[in-house]
């Protein structure tokens, strides 16, 4: 695998490793022939160490391994990963989720200027094509694998009336949710939102920032970074952005480190996001900007908090508007 991804990097103009990319059996199966086999796994997953020489840079590979070679006994491949990444100041999770994002987009479905140089030379990945009814939670179709990810094709988002938006739940580990919609004037939008049970988050939502209308299709990556299988069940909803600037339930509540508050503004606009205690002190302030029409969801730690009562409060103008928390630890 290292080799084959070497060869790339150095002769690039060779494109052997395309050669594997088509290839899928009982033993070995590319990430575009079956995205939901465990990676890295063999040569026919050079593309996926190829994203993080490309994504994160030329030397995270020599670190890994000059990492491990200091401990060939003590480390796990998938540990180093994640301590170069954090050195970057880069989350696993998220990178993980854009590799498969990136997979997805290959062949019939690849975008110019985004994803692998050769996206358009590659066989089009596996997908499952998805239909499913509006504000409908449905299982996928596979338990998700271990360091694996199910592909979804959504054909029929111009169905739905409003901004499309993508929810998914789980129970245990972590998991990354990514979305690419292909819009009706050429351009496209990538949107990626992770979540880890540690935290107490058990669902991951997108707001696509795009109108259903607008969108010829869209896919949807369900990725699973934890060592261990999961099952997940997905919803997808279209919402009509309110007339007036609407703070909605936080969710979850009570929690116990993080916690997300939705909000939507009908226009651009300046917005002041504040927490408080119950002695009417600023806690937390987690927005001070003037923001774009939409849907918001803004999340909220914690964790270095006692347990208690908070009041968030959303100021736009001459507006505010409230909501209350618990927090137990």
């Amino acid at each position: 695998m290292d080799a084959t991804m070497a060869e790339e990097i150095v002769y690039p103009q060779v494109d052997d490793y395309i050669n594997y990319l088509d290839v899928c059996g009982s033993n070995a199966c590319s990430v575009l022939r079956d995205p939901n086999r465990s990676t890295p796994g063999s040569y026919y997953h050079a593309t996926w160490m190829l994203y993080y020489d490309l994504a994160v840079g030329s030397d995270f590979w020599v670190d890994v391994w000059d990492e491990i070679s200091d401990d060939p006994s003590g480390l796990t491949m998938f540990s180093v990963i994640q301590s170069q990444l954090q050195q970057r100041e880069l989350n696993f999770n998220r990178e993980f989720t854009r590799n498969h994002l990136w997979h997805s987009a290959t062949g019939q479905n690849s975008i110019p200027n985004y994803g692998f140089p050769d996206a358009n030379l590659f066989p089009e990945a596996q997908f499952n094509t998805f239909s499913i009814m509006a504000d409908s939670v449905q299982n996928l179709p596979e338990q998700s694998t271990s360091r694996a990810a199910q592909y979804l094709m959504i054909e029929d988002a111009s169905s739905y009336f409003g901004e499309l938006q993508a929810s998914l739940n789980y129970n245990l580990g972590s998991a990354g949710l990514g979305v690419l919609a292909y819009n009706d004037n050429g351009t496209f939008t990538e949107i990626i939102e992770t979540g880890s049970s540690v935290n107490d988050v058990n669902l991951i939502r997108i707001s696509t920032g795009v109108q259903a209308q607008h969108i010829e299709k869209m896919s949807i990556i369900v990725a699973n970074p934890s060592n261990f299988n999961q099952d997940f069940t997905i919803t997808l909803s279209a919402r009509e952005l309110p007339d007036i600037v609407t703070v909605f339930p936080n969710y979850p509540n009570p929690f116990s480190r993080t916690t997300t508050i939705p909000f939507s503004i009908p226009d651009p606009m300046p917005v002041r996001l504040d927490v408080y205690d119950l002695q009417g002190r600023i806690v937390s302030s987690l927005i001070n900007s003037t923001l774009n029409e939409g849907f918001y969801d803004v999340t909220f730690d914690g964790n270095q908090l006692a347990s208690g009562i908070y009041i968030y409060v959303l100021k736009t103008g001459s507006t505010s508007q409230s909501g209350k928390m618990l927090l137990i630890k």
